[in-house]
């Protein structure tokens, strides 16, 4: 009796302290349900923000970082219901970045629509980025601690990506994925 007592006290603080933080985000544009928590230190962009759309019952942890460049209005990041994202998470949207219903992302995962102009005698500093490519993720997927998906990625629903690994390439439903370059391990 008294742990459900205290986990009912303990929601109901995160979810308070989640519409605190929502709140300045919310004057300037976020348009988010009252379901979302968010951790704390979360970087938001500047501007944009109206380009973000996180459905019902999404969880962002800790020190993430959201990115959407003032200079591009159609940049867009869309986080489906039920999604749940570690800490120390990075989304660079400079076209699109998708991600589905009820997919768990763990900790340090980037996801990366774009890539920095390179090139001989160019200032990587000051070069900009490339013309981003959508990044989608399937429904019911799992990403692994320290995954790096790349611009132009499709992974089908239900995929696994394992730790580490780096997704440059698209891949199909039920997929076992590992490495870097991220392969096929196997068909779930």
């Amino acid at each position: 009796m008294w742990v459900d007592i205290l986990r009912k006290i303990h929601r109901g603080v995160l979810g308070t302290s989640s519409q605190l933080r929502l709140l300045p985000c919310r004057l300037l544009g976020l348009r988010v349900p009252w379901s979302v928590r968010v951790g704390k230190r979360i970087q938001w962009p500047l501007g944009n923000l109206r380009n973000i759309h996180l459905g019902e019952n999404v969880s962002l942890g800790n020190a993430g970082w959201i990115y959407l460049p003032l200079h591009n209005r159609s940049a867009r990041i869309q986080i489906d219901e039920g999604t749940a994202i570690g800490d120390n998470f990075t989304f660079s949207a400079n076209d699109l970045i998708h991600i589905g219903r009820n997919c768990l992302i763990s900790y340090r995962v980037s996801i990366l629509d774009h890539d920095h102009v390179t090139g001989h005698d160019v200032n990587p500093v000051t070069s900009g980025t490339t013309k981003g490519e959508p990044v989608i993720i399937g429904e019911n997927t799992f990403l692994g601690t320290g995954v790096v998906i790349m611009r132009g990625v499709t992974l089908g629903k239900n995929c696994v990506v394992n730790a580490n690994s780096v997704v440059m390439r698209s891949f199909e439903d039920y997929c076992l994925i590992s490495g870097s370059p991220a392969k096929v391990m196997m068909k779930l």
